[in-house]
């Protein structure tokens, strides 16, 4: 149920959206509107994407594929902006396969942070889109598929995915109004309330608790600059209605970008930030009482009601010396309280991370499996010949049901 209401109030959110989210293009002062073609570079805050006029010795795919190559990788920029990568960051390898553009950077990619890496992004795929008969763009890194905090593929870009606008008429997107449409699981409006953003904020995420009184939305602006997310709390109950538009509380978290919230349950919320995470807590108004500070990218969350979980790259040696380094992934477990609970190694190439049932953590891909407790200890582990679909607790501390195609095992550990 909260699932399927979440896809409806996130529908209804992207549907009432007035202006997407954008990105601040600037020309340079020497940069005319006649030029074809155009080189990008950021700011020195990073926060806005720069043009400056480029002319190809020759205008076919094969040169400039070529040269815009060359000009991005040697990481030269005019004075007062900045290269597209970072000095560590290079380009691997590039493809042109058809109307698509294949590039695979270095594994420092994904060091940058998340905006930095927005930006970038952005400037690469419009830099390559002007080409002739180059229409879409992907990245890998390190020959793997780009992802995004979800340990989502980001997949083809193309002039779509990013939303542009080139500062002429600034204040037609910087007031915008969104409107929260709260629905039963058939659709009809039970009520709803609008939040307004200033100087274009945009919504990056929403939660709804279990009980279906209680909304988080996790909004993004970027002034002057300067960046600052808020997280806007809102209660459908009996004490929302003596609050206008149903808000009930509103935080501010300067300088960092908070692209997940989720509830755990009807009385704690977790954002999840580039920074730190910040844990919330109220049986009607959440407050914030506690954050837990990151000190690199988080890979992948997940939570339950009593746990939150985060995966990163792991930089450090592994437990095991017949370990790879380089694979190696680094688990935090805390429960909802702040305290924190395990450290944990493992190697494992995972499509999935969650709690099970029984409190324990379950990672697998399509056909392996691996299940810890919250001691560390590792209690399963195995191979499956088929491919895996789910893994679920029978409730127990020893018993499992495995899901895979054209079968369902129920196994009790011993």
């Amino acid at each position: 149920m909260k699932k399927y209401i979440r896809v409806l109030l996130l529908a209804a959110l992207v549907c009432s959206l007035l202006a997407g989210c954008s990105i601040e293009t600037k020309s340079s002062k020497d940069s005319q509107d006649e030029s074809k073609y155009h080189l990008y570079y950021l700011n020195e805050s990073e926060t806005v994407l720069r043009e400056e006029p480029y002319s190809p010795g020759e205008e076919t795919a094969d040169f400039m594929v070529k040269d815009l190559m060359q000009k991005l990788g040697s990481k030269d920029a005019p004075d007062g902006e900045i290269s597209l990568l970072p000095e560590d960051v290079s380009i691997n390898s590039y493809e042109v396969q058809k109307d698509l553009l294949v590039i695979d950077f270095s594994k420092e990619y994904s060091k940058m942070s998340k905006i930095r890496e927005v930006m970038t992004r952005d400037g690469v795929v419009q830099t390559f889109l002007q080409i002739p008969d180059i229409h879409k763009v992907q990245f890998t890194v390190g020959g793997q598929p780009l992802t995004n905090s979800r340990n989502q593929e980001v997949g083809e870009m193309t002039s779509d995915t990013f939303a542009q606008y080139t500062g002429k008429d600034k204040e037609s997107y910087r007031y915008d109004t969104f409107t929260l449409y709260f629905m039963d699981k058939n659709g009809k409006n039970l009520v709803s309330g609008a939040f307004y953003t200033e100087k274009s904020g945009y919504p990056l995420d929403i939660s709804l608790c279990n009980d279906g009184k209680k909304l988080a939305v996790s909004m993004l602006t970027v002034n002057n600059g300067e960046v600052c997310s808020t997280i806007k709390c809102y209660n459908f109950g009996s004490v929302g209605q003596n609050e206008i538009d149903y808000m009930v509380g509103s935080f501010d978290y300067p300088d960092v970008i908070i692209p997940q919230i989720e509830f755990t349950d009807n009385n704690r919320l977790v954002a999840f930030g580039d920074s730190k995470i910040i844990l919330f807590s109220g049986t009607q108004k959440p407050e914030p009482d506690d954050e837990i500070a990151l000190n690199q990218e988080i890979k992948s969350v997940f939570t339950s009601e009593n746990y939150i979980g985060i995966i990163y790259n792991n930089d450090v040696q592994a437990e095991s010396d017949t370990e790879s380094t380089e694979e190696s992934r680094h688990m935090e477990i805390y429960n909802t309280g702040g305290k924190h609970v395990l450290s944990k190694d493992f190697t494992m190439d995972y499509e999935n991370v969650d709690f099970l049932g029984n409190g324990e953590i379950c990672i697998r891909n399509a056909t392996e499996c691996q299940i810890y407790n919250t001691y560390g200890v590792k209690k399963f582990s195995y191979t499956f010949d088929t491919p895996l679909y789910d893994v679920i607790s029978d409730g127990s501390q020893n018993g499992y049901i495995f899901i895979m195609e054209g079968t369902t095992e129920k196994v009790r550990l011993k």
